[in-house]
């Protein structure tokens, strides 16, 4: 925890009103005493009425409409670029997402001696199978029995970049990965690390696919099929015993609910109800796609 005045010290920030932070993160992110940026009124308002704020850093000309209640307040010229630059510096030169520590490998797991394992902050539990050329990245935990196949990688950043007039800054991931017990990470598959104070998760007895990538705090329950080549965007969460066709993709945070089945290639880009079967790719250009669905509905011909 820091306080905001010390944040905005670090951030260069200006401080109206202070508060206990336990970390940062965005709007529609639920974490706890978190700092969360709002660039216009409309994110603003959303900030000030969303579950676990405790501070806001915005713009100076928006700052009066927070008005004098509990939440910390901080302003910046740009509320976002301050917010992802303070966000890089806290992770590069603080402790305030943790301090590493020594990873710590089960006697009884099989490490291949061309698997990569960083020093710290990973943690492998008895039982566990790390195959040649399989990378182990700081911030993981693999539970008991799983497997991690050659080429997957464990602990990656996923793509969370903001964009700016001069260029493109991303954000470091700082959180973590956390395999279930039994399962099996295939090859060449990618599991991203969260950004923030939370972690990615895969649930007992999953299966990830060749080349699946898995990014940034997303949720897979038990005994879910992630298919060959499937992509599981930021922030989703997927129930237990779902399968997710082979190059399926499942968009940011969307919910894919227990026992859905989503045949190969289809993307999903509105929730998925439980013991629901989904198909189909709608990446057609938007007009020509709404224009479709306004036929389709009407009952006119195609």
């Amino acid at each position: 925890m820091m306080r905001l005045a010390e944040l905005c010290a670090l951030g260069g920030l200006e401080l109206q009103r202070d508060a206990d932070v336990l970390s940062l993160g965005f709007v529609d992110i639920p974490l706890d005493g978190r700092l969360v940026f709002a660039r216009d009124a409309e994110n603003l308002q959303r900030a000030m009425a969303a579950p676990g704020v405790a501070a806001i850093l915005t713009a100076p000309a928006l700052a009066p409409c927070v008005g004098s209640g509990p939440l910390g307040l901080a302003v910046a010229p740009d509320p976002g670029r301050a917010f992802v630059e303070l966000h890089n510096s806290l992770a590069a030169h603080t402790s305030f997402y943790g301090t590493p520590s020594p990873s710590a490998i089960d006697p009884t797991a099989r490490i291949h001696p061309k698997a990569h394992v960083d020093d710290a902050s990973v943690v492998i539990g008895a039982g566990c199978i790390i195959d040649a050329g399989a990378i182990v990245l700081a911030g993981t935990r693999v539970a008991p029995d799983a497997h991690i196949m050659s080429g997957a990688v464990l602990g990656a950043d996923g793509f969370q970049s903001m964009r700016f007039a001069d260029g493109v800054v991303d954000f470091r991931h700082m959180g973590r990965v956390e395999i279930g017990e039994r399962a099996v990470v295939m090859a060449n598959a990618v599991i991203a690390r969260a950004v923030f104070r939370q972690a990615t998760r895969i649930g007992a007895d999953c299966r990830i696919g060749n080349g699946a990538f898995v990014s940034h705090n997303v949720q897979i329950g038990a005994r879910s099929l992630i298919g060959h080549g499937a992509i599981v965007a930021g922030n989703a969460h997927l129930g237990e015993n779902i399968t997710l066709g082979p190059g399926a993709i499942c968009l940011d945070r969307l919910s894919i609910g227990a026992g859905a089945f989503v045949t190969a290639g289809a993307v999903i880009t509105k929730a998925v109800d439980p013991e629901q079967r989904v198909s189909g790719n709608f990446a057609v250009p938007h007009d020509r796609f709404l224009g479709h669905v306004k036929r389709v509905a009407g009952g006119g011909a195609p």
